[in-house]
């Protein structure tokens, strides 16, 4: 903080500490400046940025003193003593998130000049920044407005404000990782804090949450303990410039305990932080409290543990491995899904830091889980973003690895390299798969000796081939791609009846189109669809709506989209190849997978699309993939994947 600030926030302080008039010489001598200076302090920007001219009472003879309310004074109080209020740094962040920060914070309007000041930028440079800020907020309904003499201001709801907050701070301040996390406040939280807070208020701020956990007697997940932080950093901060959430519906939240819990919340910040929390902030807070995930498990009602139980039985047919019995799965489902299913409800964004992890990593998974998904959305008449989706593939993915879940594969290893290379492979492979139990090495000598029914998987090294269906064809080296192939093996085990083209072809339309934007391709190939009797005429407006509340960008120059079960007709999987790549959400896409299916667990339709995925999963599979010209090309592929 500037002595200049310093000194003006002594001055406001001085003014606050009575009722009177106070006069210019008095201020002077109380502040230690000139009384010319106090004159120029009570009409800087600085001065006005806390307290408006029109909260200014002037008397000749007797002097100055501030119209101010009880509500007003505890404002100006809680500004003075957040030291975030004076300039950020330049220096800690790019122009677009130094501009949206201050904007954020503002009560009434921040000054192109003071922009200009701060960043030393030109006045066209100023505007293209905006331009971009504003068309960027747009997206979260917002909107970026230039009064004339005054600055900029945003405009939206409140909560709309606030989610576009959110995602600026977690998303636009730049983080490096300094070591390990000391305790469940993460490094990349405690960086966001500071930038609003100081020390005494960053720790007021961690004692409203121990104070809602001890509460309820429950803590909350670590990744929603810091979300809920942000949150309510949000809501301080927000308050403090007198930006109030407008929500009224309290009869709808008044009984549940989580509206208990935001009464005290609403006690304990108004103490700390000398700000007064109007009726309607209890509703926002109790929604934050609402969509955090406790650690510990939550009695369902019965309907919804059926759509659970449907739901993983699905998941189980999809992916070949039967997670139904897996208990802890199916309560780890009902203690997530909840709290999920609130936050798609109230709007409250949560975001997933492994997302793009899991979408690379996991992308088979992460693909049946966004299209099996619906029963759940139906049942709560909501969508499930991408971060929702991804944080219930971390628990399948948990159930999948869990040694129970895991059945032993029997398997040989065929190597002529010699023992030191036998030895090295032999290791790494049951290191890298723990499901993998090699009970045997073969050399090619002993062909004649091999028994194919004795092993439940064949890793074979070596050039010469046992052209079994269980066998992997792996390099000396053991590679990532080798890792990834026999990974995908025991993923997608195959089924024991192999299907012909024209099995595959009534399922099935593989074609290479240009197409110049997202839109035009969803229009044209819903209308496709409705033309030829796979879906219903309003089967394009669940494709939409889905696009609206879920990304559908996976990876790989991949995206994936479908519709709603109840709208199809047949059974039809669309590989559309584009013969020039288009922006789709942000990323260049060269394939799109369109899946339309009733879901009904067909062996066939199931057995391709894992096929499907298996290869969108895979770097060196996908760019195949991205080359195929027809159905003929497609079929290729499946081969060699099985």
């Amino acid at each position: 903080m500037t002595n200049k600030i310093k000194k003006i926030h002594a001055l406001i302080s001085e003014l606050l500490s009575t009722n009177d008039y106070i006069t210019v010489e008095e201020l002077s001598e109380a502040v230690n400046v000139s009384p010319r200076t106090i004159h120029n302090y009570l009409n800087s920007m600085e001065f006005s940025s806390i307290i408006s001219k029109a909260e200014i009472e002037r008397r000749p003879n007797l002097g100055v003193k501030l119209s101010l309310n009880k509500k007003r004074k505890l404002e100006v109080q809680a500004k003075l003593q957040n030291v975030s209020f004076a300039p950020i740094s330049k220096y800690n962040y790019d122009d677009f998130a130094f501009i949206m920060i201050h904007l954020f914070m503002m009560k009434h309007y921040l000054a192109l000049s003071y922009i200009k000041e701060n960043l030393y930028i030109s006045s066209s440079s100023l505007q293209n920044i905006v331009n971009d800020i504003n068309d960027f907020s747009s997206k979260f309904s917002c909107e970026i407005i230039y009064f004339k003499n005054k600055g900029l201001k945003i405009l939206g709801s409140e909560n709309d404000i606030r989610s576009l907050f959110l995602f600026v701070i977690t998303n636009y301040i730049s983080f490096s990782s300094n070591g390990d996390q000391k305790g469940r406040l993460s490094q990349r939280t405690e960086l966001i804090i500071d930038t609003f807070f100081n020390q005494k208020e960053k720790k007021d701020l961690l004692d409203l949450v121990e104070y809602y956990e001890k509460a309820m007697q429950s803590r909350v997940c670590e990744n929603d303990f810091n979300l809920i932080l942000l949150y309510l950093m949000i809501v301080i901060v927000r308050l403090k410039g007198g930006n109030i959430s407008k929500e009224n519906n309290i009869n709808d939240m008044e009984s549940s305990m989580e509206y208990q819990y935001a009464i005290m919340l609403k006690f304990h910040i108004e103490n700390k932080f000398n700000i007064e929390v109007p009726s309607s902030e209890l509703i926002y807070l109790a929604k934050i409290l609402m969509s955090a995930r406790k650690q510990m498990n939550v009695i369902n009602e019965n309907n919804e543990n059926d759509v659970i139980d449907s739901f993983i039985q699905t998941i189980s047919t999809g992916l070949n491995i039967d997670l139904t019995m897996d208990e802890e799965l199916n309560k780890n489902l009902q203690t997530h899904l909840r709290p999920a299913i609130n936050r798609m409800k109230q709007g409250i964004p949560f975001s997933n830091p492994l997302l793009n992890h899991i979408k690379n990593e996991y992308t088979e998974v992460y693909l049946f889980v966004l299209t099996t998904i619906e029963d759940i959305e139906k049942n709560e008449n909501i969508y499930f973003d991408s971060n929702e989706i991804g944080y219930i593939c971390l628990h399948i993915i948990a159930a999948i690895n869990r040694p129970k879940n895991i059945n032993s594969i029997k398997t040989t290893l065929i190597c002529e390299e010699g023992l030191s290379i036998e030895i090295y492979l032999k290791n790494k492979i049951e290191a890298s798969f723990k499901e993998i139990e090699i009970i045997n090495i073969h050399r090619t000598d002993s062909f004649k000796d091999f028994e194919l029914t004795k092993y439940d998987l064949i890793i074979n090294s070596t050039h010469s081939k046992m052209n079994s269906p269980n066998e992997v064809s792996i390099s000396s080296i053991f590679s990532e791609d080798d890792y990834i192939k026999i990974k995908h093996y025991i993923t997608f085990n195959q089924t024991k009846k192999q299907y012909e083209k024209d099995d595959l072809f009534k399922y099935l339309t593989t074609v290479r189109k240009k197409y110049s934007s997202q839109q035009e391709f969803i229009y044209n190939n819903c209308n496709y669809l409705f033309q030829n009797g796979y879906v219903t005429e309003s089967f394009i407006d669940t494709v939409v709506e889905r696009l609206k509340k879920s990304s559908t960008y996976v990876a790989r120059n991949i995206a994936v989209i479908h519709g709603s079960k109840e709208e199809v007709l047949e059974d039809i999987v669309m590989i559309v190849n584009l013969t020039e790549s288009i922006t789709w959400e942000g990323y260049n896409v060269k394939t799109i997978i369109f899946i339309v299916t009733k879901i009904d667990n067909s062996n066939l339709f199931v057995h391709l699309l894992r096929q499907i995925m298996r290869i969108a999963s895979s770097d060196g599979l996908a760019n195949k993939l991205h080359s195929c010209e027809n159905n003929h090309d497609l079929f290729k592929l499946l081969e060699e994947v099985k």
